[in-house]
């Protein structure tokens, strides 16, 4: 799990101190705003107001989420803060239906001092912008970094609505202060929007980035190899952070620990490119392959022939293509064919593990093997099943396809070489 910094005085600090310039705004914006009839600075100070608010809350939630108590949770308490966000959005759209009637009146008297409360309060907003970045660098926080992001989207809606104030003050054109309410109005609108949008999603747990899922994969793939694929990866959105869980079929050669080492690379490189991901959690199981390519040592060309008792002393090699209950191709080859023309007495189990390999061979059936053979096809990850003598090819196959064979975990000659290279 990623280890999320607590708010410790500095990042505390530092998030208040934007909380305090937001207030004194907003303060600002509304009391000259009804002082002097100016309906775009109310409605500015009600935008700055509700900054505030959402400010509180996300403070709330991150000194919550990052408690000892909230991390008892499986997911921590992190919708706090959606759920938070979402009863914002309901607010903003009240506040939003009553500047819509600031439209229909009349331009007021403007004078000097709402066209500079106006744009002084850029000003401070920009040190919001400052102070939440900074605060976002201290708590490696998305939650805070997205409202710093949103803080840049209202200066520049503030910018706007300061330069339709500024125009209207000099020529005292109906129309300039019209389009200075408006920008006002499409800010509230827009902060409706972003507020809502993310924790209506997060609340119900749909994706919010349906690419989170291809670049997870990519990076876990990245990791794994060939040695295992991912089948599904599930995200789970919780305020600031993502929760995932993600899918993968390992080959059945792969260890349990082998795996878990996987996994816990992979989870660490997934937490390393996507900050906002607090925890991986890797399910591993056994790959169900849709295509086999069997090898099965008999002692006559056929199908109904016993199983031959020695792997490299088999006059014939029976090579069954298997897409699950069908065989889709067979054909029979000579112990001879798959032999090197100089191949050592000693050695004939590797040589015919080599060739069964080129010839694209993902599983053996044996009754006996010896260890450089068997070896030799583990290392090229092809599966050794333990067949049953008193069973014909045919009967020995269909038993593999019903998962009824055992993967023979050692060999059955085991360094019998070394004791007939000291005759």
């Amino acid at each position: 799990m990623v280890t999320v910094a607590r708010i410790g005085g500095r990042a505390l600090t530092t998030i208040i101190g934007s909380i305090v310039l937001l207030v004194a705004v907003s303060a600002a914006r509304l009391l000259a705003g009804y002082a002097m009839g100016v309906g775009v600075l109310v409605v500015e100070g009600l935008h700055s107001l509700i900054d505030c608010v959402i400010s509180l809350f996300i403070l709330a939630a991150l000194l919550l989420a990052r408690s000892k108590r909230g991390k008892k949770f499986p997911y921590g308490l992190y919708k706090l803060e959606d759920l938070a966000a979402l009863l914002l959005s309901l607010i903003i759209l009240g506040e939003l239906v009553s500047a819509l009637g600031e439209l229909e009146s009349s331009p007021p008297e403007l004078g000097p001092i709402p066209v500079a409360i106006q744009g002084v309060s850029i000003l401070a907003l920009l040190g919001v912008v400052y102070l939440k970045y900074y605060a976002a660098r201290l708590l490696s926080s998305p939650s805070m970094k997205a409202d710093a992001a949103h803080m840049v989207a209202d200066v520049v809606e503030s910018g706007f609505v300061s330069l339709g104030l500024a125009v209207y003050y000099y020529t005292l054109h109906p129309l300039s202060y019209k389009t200075a309410l408006l920008a006002s109005v499409i800010g509230l609108a827009v902060a409706a929007y972003e507020t809502a949008h993310d924790s209506i999603k997060a609340l119900l747990d749909i994706p919010k980035d349906p690419s989170l899922a291809r670049e997870v994969e990519g990076l876990v793939e990245r990791v794994m190899g060939d040695k295992a694929k991912v089948v599904g990866v599930r995200a789970r959105w919780a305020g600031p952070v993502i929760f995932l869980e993600v899918e993968v079929r390992v080959h059945p050669l792969q260890t349990v620990e082998a795996a878990s080492r996987l996994a816990r690379r992979a989870a660490r490189l997934v937490m390393e490119e996507i900050p906002e991901v607090e925890d991986v959690r890797i399910l591993m199981e056994p790959a169900v392959r849709d295509r086999l390519v069997v090898a099965i040592p008999v002692v006559s060309p056929s199908m109904d022939s016993r199983i031959c008792p020695k792997f490299a002393k088999s006059p014939y090699f029976l090579i069954v293509e298997v897409a699950g209950p069908m065989i889709t191709a067979s054909k029979i080859l000579g112990g001879e064919e798959l032999l090197s023309k100089r191949t050592a007495r000693l050695l004939l189990g590797a040589d015919i593990a080599e060739s069964l390999y080129e010839r694209g061979v993902t599983d053996v059936l044996v009754v006996n093997i010896g260890e450089i053979a068997y070896s030799l096809l583990l290392r090229h990850k092809i599966l050794v099943w333990r067949a049953d003598p008193d069973k014909s090819a045919a009967e020995n196959l269909a038993l593999l396809q019903r998962g009824e064979l055992e993967v023979l975990e050692e060999p059955t000659e085991e360094a019998s070489w070394r004791y007939e290279s000291r005759r």
